[in-house]
């Protein structure tokens, strides 16, 4: 009796073509533009940078709670914004980007220390 194996057609060619790349590709739309890296890496030091003087910070538990608060509103509103213009970030998104973790942080320590 014969084996009955299923074979592969042999490719002709395994180098990939640069139509094929393209069509791995994410979309247009989906691209983000590079006047966002600027911006973005701002505002992961200046959050970097909170973080590590709230680390150090003896306050009886006032400050971390608020730069985390002040993270996860960064995050929403950072991807509220990439979502909204992928492509063409206005100058008001990168300074938002840049600066709205200390931003945030104000108003999330003001309002925690108003609420004490």
């Amino acid at each position: 009796m014969k084996s009955t194996k299923p074979t592969n057609p042999p490719r002709a060619n395994t180098k990939s073509s640069s139509s094929e790349r393209e069509s791995l590709s994410l979309p247009s739309h989906a691209r983000l533009s590079g006047r966002y890296r600027a911006p973005i890496r701002r505002g992961v030091i200046r959050a970097l940078g909170l973080g590590l003087v709230g680390s150090v910070v003896i306050d009886q538990g006032v400050w971390i709670p608020s730069l985390l608060a002040a993270l996860a509103a960064y995050t929403v509103m950072l991807l509220l914004i990439i979502l909204r213009r992928p492509q063409n970030p206005t100058k008001l998104d990168c300074t938002l980007i840049a600066t709205g973790v200390p931003l945030l942080f104000t108003v999330a320590l003001v309002v925690r220390l108003a609420l004490q």
